[in-house]
């Protein structure tokens, strides 16, 4: 008896799936219509929302090959990641907080990095990196754009110095290593063998680690064959974005296809599925 309930059940769920589908290719210009809808709601309120222009400073970043060999892609992956961390860092959003106008930032309430970092992103594309900022006005997306820029080549162009400050002390030898040839021991393959010694310079080694230390912090990790330049200064948008348009008809349309096949598969209000009582 259970396993004929079971199949009996089995059946009656197959053709209450038939009974939806049937019911759902009937009234498919009632779904299609309300997802229509939807996609209209969705594209209206795109409209009533405040529009938003970008303004962008396009760098040109790479690796300079023409003073180092060749890296590692994982190598060059690394140390591009570390320019964008700088770029990106708390004390570079800092110095771009300290160059916009007072009131510019009072207004928008901007107190610490984290409030600008919402209204600011970096696009990279491959050698082109877009410092891109937003804002409801135009004006002062492009001042923000422009004092992030500012203030990235100020940053990099001091990481930069003492990065090649510290490659200068790294091939500063503290030691001089004296070798001569000696006659080899009895029993030895080789007539001659070299016989090395170390002797100290006039130089301290603690005060060569410390400032080899000092100018690695300073550098922020950044290698001193990075290349960068300005490839295209900002210029004030003439028309807002509507990058966020798309997905906003398109959830619209979704919202309206599930509201329409809830109202398909319902029947007076209640969901129209078998219940087992089994």
């Amino acid at each position: 008896m259970t396993d004929e309930s079971g199949l009996i059940m089995d059946a009656n769920n197959e053709l209450h799936i038939m009974r939806l589908m049937v019911r759902s290719l009937k009234r498919w210009p009632v779904i299609l219509g309300i997802g229509l809808l939807g996609a209209l709601a969705g594209y209206i309120f795109s409209l009533l929302r405040p529009p938003l222009y970008q303004a962008e400073v396009v760098l040109g970043i790479n690796i300079n090959y023409g003073v180092t060999e060749p890296l590692e892609l994982v190598v060059e992956d690394r140390a591009l990641n570390r320019v964008a961390a700088i770029i990106e860092s708390d004390s570079t959003l800092v110095r771009v907080l300290s160059q916009l106008p007072e009131p510019l930032w009072l207004e928008r309430g901007w107190s610490e990095p984290a409030d600008l970092r919402k209204s600011l992103r970096l696009d990279r594309r491959l050698a082109e990196w877009e410092l891109v900022a937003i804002d409801q006005d135009p004006e002062v997306a492009a001042i923000m754009s422009q004092a992030w820029a500012e203030a990235v080549l100020f940053v990099l162009d001091e990481a930069s110095e003492h990065a090649w400050r510290a490659v200068a002390l790294m091939g500063e030898n503290p030691f001089l290593v004296a070798c001569v040839k000696v006659p080899a021991p009895e029993g030895s393959l080789d007539p001659f063998i070299w016989d090395c010694a170390i002797e100290p310079v006039d130089l301290d080694p603690n005060a060569l680690a410390g400032a080899l230390r000092t100018e690695l912090a300073l550098s922020h990790g950044l290698l001193p064959n990075i290349s960068y330049e300005v490839l295209r200064d900002v210029n004030v948008p003439s028309k807002p974005v509507v990058w966020a348009r798309g997905p906003l008809i398109l959830s619209g349309a979704f919202a309206g296809l599930i509201v329409a096949f809830w109202l398909t598969v319902t029947r007076d209000g209640k969901l129209d599925v078998p219940i087992d009582n089994g």
